[in-house]
């Protein structure tokens, strides 16, 4: 996920210059596809041999089970992060947690639970962590 003002200036095909950076690696992406509501992003990076990682079963996750933020803050140094939590209520098709500190730098950033597994990507703004649930990345991405 990343925030609406953002994802609003970015549309596929656009010349807007977009990098992705893995292990002091950066390499250029295009915007493939875009979702407003979600905030989520897809994008086209030519390369090979990139990492993949497992989207977890939402119905799988339990109450008080604990999570962990991971990411890394754009910048000139390019800060890493590590924060944990637990997931604090459950619904059929949400779950909402508690973590110890919000960064708002931390969006897009993914949820990931103990096994290794995304089971979702955050959005934090003004405070407040929204989780976008590994069921509604599966509907963006048509799995």
């Amino acid at each position: 996920t990343t925030s609406p003002s953002l994802i609003n200036s970015l549309s596929p095909g656009s010349k807007e210059e977009i990098s992705v950076i893995k292990d002091e690696q950066v390499w250029p992406a295009e915007v493939f596809k875009k979702d407003l509501k979600s905030g989520l992003l897809l994008l086209k990076v030519q390369q090979t041999n990139l990492s993949v990682v497992s989207l977890a079963d939402i119905g799988d996750l339990r109450l008080g089970s604990r999570v962990v933020l991971m990411g890394a803050i754009a910048s000139s140094t390019s800060t890493k992060f590590v924060n944990t939590g637990i997931i604090r209520s459950l619904s059929e098709n949400d779950f909402s947690i508690t973590i110890k500190q919000e960064l708002p730098q931390a969006s897009g950033a993914p949820l990931i639970n103990i096994k290794g597994e995304v089971i979702g990507a955050a959005q934090i703004e003004q405070g407040n962590v929204k989780i976008e649930p590994t069921t509604e990345i599966k509907k963006f991405l048509s799995f």
